[in-house]
C-alpha cells in the first residue's frame, strides 16, 4: 500500500506547544493520521496515466464537434412536440388497420382469380397473328368481290333505266308523231 508520509511526532509536539496535554495531542494526531492515510494503490502509475492520456480527445479533435451555431439547426422541444402532434394516434392507426383486408379475405379474392392453366387455355382459344392476317385477307377479298358485284349491279340498273327511259321517250315521240301524222 502506497501512503502519504505524515510526521506524527512533529504533530504531537506542535499540539502540546499549542496547549494540548500529551494524551490529547496523541489522540488528535492519531485521528489526523487515520484521516490522512490514503490507500493510493488504486491510482494509476505515471506510465499508465500517459497511456490513458493518449486516448483522450485533444482541442484539435474537439473543434470538429458541433458549435453553438450548429446546435441552432437542431429541433427545439416545441418544434418536436408540434411534429409529434401531427403523427397518427394509436386509435387512428388501429382504425386504419381495421379497414385493411385480412389474409383470409385476400386469399378468398385470389381463389376467385383464374389459374395459369385456365389463362393459357383461354389464350389457346384466341387467334394468332397469322390467323388474323388470313381472316383479314379473306375479308378484303370478299369486300372487293361485293364491290365489283355492286358496281356491275349499279351499272346494269343504270343501263336498264336508261333503256327504259329511252324506250319511253321514243314511245312518246312515236305516239306524238302518230297523233300528229294522222
Amino acid at each position: 500500500m502506497n501512503a502519504l508520509a505524515f510526521d506524527t511526532h512533529q504533530t504531537v509536539k506542535r499540539l502540546i506547544s499549542a496547549g494540548f496535554d500529551e494524551s490529547q495531542a496523541e489522540a488528535v494526531t492519531e485521528v489526523m493520521r487515520d484521516a490522512v492515510i490514503v490507500d493510493l494503490s488504486h491510482l494509476l502509475t505515471d506510465d499508465q496515466f500517459r497511456v490513458a492520456l493518449k486516448d483522450l480527445a485533444t482541442k484539435a479533435d474537439l473543434k470538429d464537434f458541433a458549435t453553438k451555431a450548429d446546435l441552432k439547426d437542431f429541433v427545439t422541444k416545441a418544434e418536436f412536440r408540434a411534429e409529434v402532434e401531427k403523427l397518427v394516434t394509436k386509435a387512428e392507426f388501429r382504425a386504419e388497420i381495421e379497414k385493411l383486408v385480412t389474409k383470409a379475405e385476400f386469399r378468398a379474392e385470389i381463389e376467385k382469380l383464374a389459374t395459369k392453366a385456365e389463362l393459357w387455355a383461354e389464350i389457346e382459344k384466341l387467334a394468332t397473328k397469322a390467323e388474323l392476317r388470313e381472316v383479314e385477307l379473306r375479308l378484303e377479298n370478299k369486300i372487293e368481290t361485293v364491290k365489283s358485284e355492286l358496281q356491275r349491279w349499279v351499272f346494269a340498273n343504270t343501263f336498264g333505266i336508261a333503256i327504259i327511259n329511252i324506250a319511253a321517250v321514243l314511245g312518246s315521240v312515236f305516239m306524238v308523231a302518230r297523233i300528229m301524222g294522222h
